[in-house]
């Protein structure tokens, strides 16, 4: 039995804290001053301490007025921003980094025909070759699915001439001259 008082009595004295001590008045200053320093800062960057300055109240009709006025002058610098009076005078290339001047003479530009002497260009029929059976072509153009043999009409205008297996060959009719498609 007198051991197990022994191991009692030394508890006691191995506690970290004793019950009959209160924390003393050093550490309790402490801790409050700190802890309201810091409620002090953060009240203070909460806050401003600037005065709110309210705009003087001007009647309604003014304010639109104004409103107005600033919204047609900004409608003006747009439009002059949109389309630009001044015409740039040099040809900037944004690929060259100096500023040398090309020193090239240029050559003299050839002399346009006259406007009556040129015949009027005619476009090309836009066909496509899409596939080929034995004999037969399967030609795409206009909205239509064409299956043509030599000799048949292809538009008004060209004619199948000649059918080889990955190309053919349409002649117009008007000028004889040949137009090749090929499978891509």
């Amino acid at each position: 039995m007198q051991g197990a008082r022994r191991i009692i009595a030394q508890t006691r004295l191995a506690a970290c804290y004793d019950a009959d001590k209160f924390m003393d008045v050093k550490r309790i200053l402490l801790l409050g001053g700190t802890g309201g320093a810091v409620v002090v800062w953060l009240a203070s960057a909460a806050t401003t301490t600037r005065p709110v300055v309210r705009p003087a109240a001007l009647p309604r009709a003014r304010v639109i007025e104004a409103s107005g006025a600033e919204l047609s002058s900004e409608i003006a610098r747009l439009h002059d921003r949109l389309r630009p009076q001044a015409v740039p005078t040099e040809n900037r290339d944004l690929f060259r980094y100096s500023s040398r001047r090309a020193t090239a003479v240029a050559a003299p530009a050839p002399q346009a025909a006259p406007v009556e002497l040129l015949a009027p260009a005619v476009p090309m029929p836009s066909v496509k070759l899409i596939g080929m059976a034995d004999d037969v072509a399967i030609i795409s153009g206009a909205g239509e699915l064409l299956m043509v043999r030599v000799g048949d009409a292809v538009t008004p205008r060209f004619r199948v001439a000649a059918i080889s297996p990955t190309s053919v060959d349409l002649q117009d009719v008007n000028d004889h001259s040949t137009l090749h498609l090929s499978l891509k």
